[in-house]
C-alpha cells in the first residue's frame, strides 16, 4: 500500500492509502488526531477525495450507517443536517435572550 495523499485539516493529518489490485485501485482514509492516534474513516474505498475525508471530520467522525462504507452523498446530507439543527439552536438561544 502507498500514501496517495497526505495534508494537514484543521487539527489533524489527514492520509489516502491506495491499494493497487488487479482490477481497481482501493482507498483507505486515516486521520491522525492531536494526540497521534491513527484513526480509521470508513469511507467508500472508490472515493480518493480530499473533500470526502474533510466532510468525515466535519461530520465528527461518523461509524458507517448499515453495512456499507459512507460514501460522499451520505456524509454531505449529514453535514447538512448538522447544519440545520445548529441553525436551529442558535435561533432557539437568541430568542431566549
Amino acid at each position: 500500500m502507498q500514501i496517495h495523499d497526505n495534508w494537514p485539516y484543521k487539527d489533524y493529518e489527514c492520509i489516502i492509502e491506495v491499494e493497487q489490485e488487479p482490477d481497481c485501485e482501493k482507498a483507505y482514509h486515516y486521520v491522525i488526531l492531536p494526540n497521534g492516534d491513527r484513526v480509521f474513516a470508513d469511507i467508500s474505498p472508490y472515493d480518493k477525495t480530499r473533500y470526502t475525508l474533510q466532510l468525515w471530520i466535519k461530520c465528527e467522525f461518523p461509524d458507517r450507517i448499515g453495512a456499507a462504507p459512507l460514501r460522499r452523498e451520505t456524509l454531505e446530507d449529514m453535514h447538512k443536517s448538522m447544519q440545520t439543527i445548529g441553525n436551529f439552536i442558535k435561533s432557539q438561544a437568541s430568542d431566549e435572550e
